[in-house]
């Protein structure tokens, strides 16, 4: 009987969703309930087996399944499950004292719910037309026998699914801090799961590429393998943002020495090197290329850059709108882009209120140029046009919004002070009333803010008016997934992402830890199969190169410190630098192409822009004098000094050497002809009689110029 049952498996399976059983849920139904009557002759009791646990980035939901046909089925079909490996383990067939596990399909939902109560699946299948019941899912205890751990559930009401964990810890941690999420026991009993590694060691690597400045270490791949992404992800969320910018410099003015702007790129750079928390430092650093503020001003305050680089940490898993009010009323922006002592309108005197913030803050920081589809893509009009999303005149409207903020500190009812107050760069802008246009503003989207209102409050009601509009999910969506994954992104990638912003599952719009992790768990991110495809992929950014190239040598400083300023030249440095920006529009646009074969495609490649003649020559040199010098720092004090010791110690065997450089830096993804080059150069140099440390410095500098490299897939 268990072969005949083996054979109409597999047959359902190889029919698809097209088959006789209607769907493949309906199929797998069949199936779970011909393994499980199949079990019931065994004579033996049987051992347990995983249950293995999906992530359905999709629905924002989870699914088990103790049979491994339906887990490889999984993984082949749907690319919107994320495995995370065995949740518990459990008896695929009956067993003394073991009770079967009950599984429903939602068919309004695509989400599943298990239960060991027969009277609780009974009401369920009787009350509620929505769920199917699909068989015995696995076998289980309902109470605690020797060996077990309770497998507790969870109710989440905002997307009315059920979540199960065997993980005390897990289980703190939500309850601690996800209150969506109503505890409700025990659901049964189970054996805890024998650790499997989750994930294959070149994807980990490949998703640290992605979520962080790229890999430090063989053991944190190995770390992320092991517990499979959703951990990390999480772990990462609860990591805290680190030593604050502002410490830094406080800290440096406190042991006596004189605080000046080179301290504040230190601060950055320390957050870079040395913190833990580096999906929050990747985040950041995204969003400062998205929301620009440049110590090209000229000379913004020392501490302004501080602060600045603090708030964009503090908001990058918060939510955008937030994030946009507290961009907007920071100094830093307030000064760059001219809203700070931005004064009303004056008619007789022909003065009109600035509009440099008013137009950017539209352009560059919320809906774009154009109105968007929800992927993203540009609405038409009947002619063909692309269509704006403002004019001229919403400009000269939202600037008069934008009237009125000056440093914070002041008295705020005298009038004169407006202009005169004592600067404050570390707290937001506060508003003078008598200098605020009072009059009524015309918005988007035929909005309209009475006159009178507080300052306060037509600023509150304006970035309402933005972040409500619908362009910005998909436009944020789509920059984020540029810095972080690919400059090509399908349309669909970038519907799913902004369909994450607005709404995370939870009700709620524009939560950026929603959206960082619709990012990167996304079937498109995730899926290996992606990267054969000639969009997929990004040139890494210079700064993330050098990031990655110093924490993988763990490099350090005697003092704890750095010393690393302005790396902006093209000619001598990396063309690029935090808080150098030359512009308001970032180092390279979004749009950018670059003529000849990637342009013919259609394609954008954002950080060619600034790949020129120059700079690609300039970086190459600067990273060469990097490795070969085994240091870097623009003063002695806070100088770093690479350690290449763990590639020094597999010198004498270069085919381990190329794997260790392949893992940390190409993501298991060299070439065939990048292995032979350096397989060859190494090989040569050995025959030279060149020492080990030469050997490994060579290997660096050809990776770390290679296409393989350069290039993110």
């Amino acid at each position: 009987m268990l072969g005949e049952s083996k054979r109409l498996l597999w047959s359902m399976f190889a029919r698809g969703p097209g088959a006789a059983c209607g769907r493949w849920n309906r199929c797998l139904s069949i199936a779970l309930s011909i393994l499980s009557a199949s079990a019931f002759a065994q004579p033996a009791p049987p051992a347990t087996a995983p249950v293995h646990r999906f992530y359905n980035t999709a629905a924002n939901t989870h699914f088990y399944t103790i049979t491994e046909a339906e887990k490889l089925k999984v993984q082949q079909t749907l690319p919107a499950y994320i495995y995370e490996g065995a949740a518990f383990n459990a008896y695929p067939t009956s067993a003394a004292t073991a009770q079967p596990v009950f599984r429903f399909y939602n068919v309004r939902t695509n989400t599943h719910f298990y239960t060991i109560d027969a009277a609780e699946k009974d009401f369920v299948a009787a009350t509620y037309a929505d769920y199917r019941l699909e068989g015995v899912a696995f076998f289980a205890h309902p109470s605690s026998v020797a060996g077990t751990l309770p497998v507790y559930r969870f109710y989440n009401t905002a997307t009315r699914t059920h979540f199960y964990t065997i993980s005390e810890a897990e289980k703190n941690a939500i309850v601690q801090s996800q209150p969506v999420f109503a505890y409700e026991g025990p659901a049964f009993h189970a054996f805890a799961a024998a650790a499997v590694s989750t994930v294959p060691p070149s994807d980990a690597a490949r998703f640290l590429a992605q979520a962080t400045f790229g890999a430090k270490s063989v053991a944190q791949i190995d770390a992320l393998a092991q517990g499979g992404y959703r951990a990390w992800l999480d772990a990462q969320y609860a990591t805290p943002a680190g030593t604050p910018h502002i410490d830094y410099l406080n800290a440096i003015r406190n042991g006596g020495d004189r605080v000046d702007e080179k301290h504040a790129y230190e601060a950055v750079w320390q957050q870079f090197l040395f913190n833990e928390n580096q999906l929050r430092a990747r985040v950041a650093f995204a969003l400062s290329e998205i929301m620009v503020v440049s110590n090209i001003a000229p000379d913004q305050d020392t501490w302004a850059l501080a602060s600045w680089m603090d708030m964009l940490y503090r908001n990058a898993f918060g939510n955008y709108r937030t994030l946009l009010e507290d961009v907007t009323l920071h100094p830093a922006m307030g000064y760059y882009l001219n809203m700070l002592g931005n004064d009303k309108e004056d008619p007789a005197a022909g003065f009109k209120p600035n509009e440099n913030y008013a137009r950017e803050v539209m352009q560059l920081f919320s809906i774009g140029l154009v109105q968007l589809d929800p992927d993203g893509t540009p609405q038409r009009n009947a002619q063909g046009q692309t269509i704006p999303t403002y004019t001229q005149a919403d400009i000269e409207e939202f600037a008069r919004v934008y009237t009125g903020w000056s440093f914070a500190g002041g008295n705020v009812n005298d009038a004169h002070q407006f202009d005169r107050v004592a600067e404050n760069w570390t707290q937001p802008m506060r508003a003078w009333p008598s200098h605020h246009s009072m009059g009524s503003k015309k918005l988007l989207n035929g909005v309209v803010l009475p006159a009178g209102q507080t300052p306060e409050k037509d600023l509150r009601d304006a970035l309402d008016n933005l972040f409500n509009h619908p362009n910005v999910g998909p436009f944020i969506a789509r920059r984020l997934i540029q810095f972080l994954v690919t400059s090509n992104p399908s349309p669909a990638y970038v519907r799913r992402v902004a369909a994450r912003f607005n709404d995370n599952g939870q009700g709620a719009r524009g939560d950026l830890r929603a959206v960082v992790d619709a990012i990167l768990l996304d079937a498109d991110a995730r899926d290996v199969s992606v990267l054969a495809g000639t969009t997929f992929g990004k040139q890494r950014e210079p700064v993330v190169r050098f990031v990655n190239l110093l924490r993988a040598t763990d490099a350090k400083a005697a003092n704890g410190r750095n010393s690393i300023w302005w790396l902006d030249n093209p000619d001598d440095h990396l063309g690029q630098s935090p808080l150098l920006a030359p512009s308001v529009f970032n180092f390279f646009s979004p749009s950018f192409t670059r003529a000849g074969s990637i342009a013919q495609a259609g394609l954008v490649a954002p950080e060619f822009q600034i790949t020129t003649e120059t700079q690609a020559i300039g970086s190459s040199n600067f990273f060469k004098r990097v490795i070969q010098d085994r240091t870097f720092g623009f003063a002695d004090i806070g100088r770093l000094t690479l350690d290449f010791q763990p590639f020094v110690d597999l010198a004498n065997q270069p085919a381990q050497l190329v794997d260790r450089l392949d893992v940390l830096f190409t993501a298991g993804g060299m070439s065939a002809v990048t292995r032979t080059a350096l397989l060859d150069m190494l090989a040569a140099l050995q025959a030279q009689g060149r020492s080990r440390s030469e050997r490994v410095r060579a290997a660096l500098l050809l990776l770390f110029v290679a296409p393989d490299y350069v290039i993110q897939k």
